[in-house]
């Protein structure tokens, strides 16, 4: 099978290993009741192509950029870190084989592969998926105001595998009051997904003060306790790190 048709492949498991909480429409998709289908992903990049990929993704081409969103795909964002990638996108349309096929089969696409394919490895060495789809274990969207998002985080920490299934119990059902204080400060749209002991978050923030806001939800009380049944079951990635280390955003697009 050749790239493009892992891609492919890729795109429509991503539909099967969706395990956000929503109904399932006539093409068997789940549609959450948040609004779109999310996604996280994940590939390697080598580090003698890492500068020309990120290149390559400061000043996409506008034909791949069209054809992303006539396709229903938005609000796309790649976060690097060391030889990883991090992708989070959403899907908005209701046919979702034939839209990537459509991807797939658009020559400037295919040509934009051609640059961007040799700068990739996969990770995954059992399967013919190019992008390794991972599982969504929270989700949450604050009440916030109406505002326009200022910042978009990609996030990378680890999880001890004798605490995975608390962790996954706890965020299936996280306290009302986090996810308060959080709107309250200004953080919408978080996801976190999982790929083997590493988890990778996605959020908005729509505020003007990102470190006031950070130091506000530090202070919460709720959150504090929350933090105590959290920490215990993560590890940092990063040397000199305490807890989540920030990713380097590489690539947006499609509002």
């Amino acid at each position: 099978m050749n790239k493009n048709g892992w891609f492919l492949s890729a795109i429509i498991a991503m539909v099967s290993s969706c395990k956000q909480p929503g109904t399932v429409n006539s093409n068997g998709m789940q549609k959450t009741q948040e609004g779109p289908h999310r996604f996280g992903q994940l590939i390697k990049v080598k580090p003698e192509k890492l500068d020309y990929y990120k290149e390559l993704h400061a000043d996409p081409w506008p034909g791949v950029i069209a054809r992303i969103g006539l396709s229903n795909l938005q609000n796309y964002s790649i976060f690097n870190l060391d030889t990883l990638l991090f992708a989070y996108l959403e899907y908005t349309g209701d046919n979702y084989e034939a839209d990537m096929a459509k991807i797939a089969a658009d020559s400037t696409t295919q040509r934009w592969w051609k640059e961007t394919d040799p700068c990739q490895e996969s990770l995954s060495r059992e399967s013919a998926e190019w992008w390794i789809n991972m599982e969504q274990v929270f989700y949450a969207l604050p009440p916030v105001p109406d505002k326009p998002v200022t910042r978009r985080l990609g996030q990378i920490i680890g999880v001890k595998s004798v605490k995975l299934d608390y962790y996954k119990k706890l965020h299936a059902d996280p306290w009302p009051g986090v996810i308060k204080t959080l709107g309250e400060h200004n953080i919408q749209n978080y996801s976190i997904f999982l790929h083997e002991n590493n988890l990778f978050a996605y959020l908005e923030y729509t505020g003007e003060d990102f470190d006031s806001d950070m130091d506000g939800i530090a202070a919460d009380t709720t959150t504090q306790r929350w933090w105590k049944e959290t920490d215990p079951c993560q590890f940092p990635v990063s040397e000199g790190t305490i807890g989540w280390t920030d990713m380097e955003q590489v690539f947006y697009c499609c509002p």
